[in-house]
């Protein structure tokens, strides 16, 4: 049984005896949920597991920190916000500082920083039901770390159709036609 527990795939193995001479073994495989700074998987229970590849696309976990339960928790929490306006959560960021980004599966990158998560994502839900979603194709960032708002980094396309022309790229100065 030990043996077999050490094979990476193998979360927890049942081995027992039928008379006379029969050996019965019940493996339950892990359950992977995500894969984890691209060296290994993430398991339902929040274990890191390697030293197999998996077929199956999942959903990337990045963190610099160890933790992976913490960050799965996060993780089922902000898919479950996205589900809710269609979108779905294809990557989780962590900084070293605790700095949260989620890239969404319509290429998006939101930016949520580390404190009043549950009241971001929420403002970020309300605007994007109410507005963002007719514009989705021109966004390339949202950032959601502001106390009462937050800021869209449009595509260049977007900027050009809308006739706004960039004039530096140190500050970010936009100006009129």
């Amino acid at each position: 049984r030990v043996d077999i527990e050490t094979t990476p795939w193998v979360s927890k193995a049942v081995v027992s005896r039928q008379w006379p001479n029969t050996l019965v073994v019940n493996i339950e495989e892990h359950r992977l949920v995500a894969s984890w700074n691209q060296q290994g998987y993430v398991s339902d229970q929040g274990l890191l597991v390697g030293g197999y590849v998996v077929e199956q696309s999942l959903p990337l976990l990045q963190s610099r920190a160890n933790e992976p339960v913490a960050l799965l928790q996060e993780y089922r929490r902000l898919s479950q916000a996205m589900a809710q306006i269609d979108l779905q959560l294809i990557e989780l960021r962590e900084s070293g500082t605790g700095d949260l980004e989620l890239l969404l599966d319509n290429g998006i990158l939101l930016k949520l920083g580390n404190r009043n998560l549950l009241d971001r994502i929420q403002r970020f839900v309300a605007i994007w039901e109410l507005d963002l979603h007719r514009r989705e194709s021109e966004i390339g960032q949202i950032d959601v770390r502001y106390a009462n708002g937050l800021a869209v980094n449009w595509n260049a396309g977007a900027l050009e159709s809308a006739g706004v022309q960039h004039l530096g790229e140190s500050y970010g100065e936009l100006a009129r036609r």
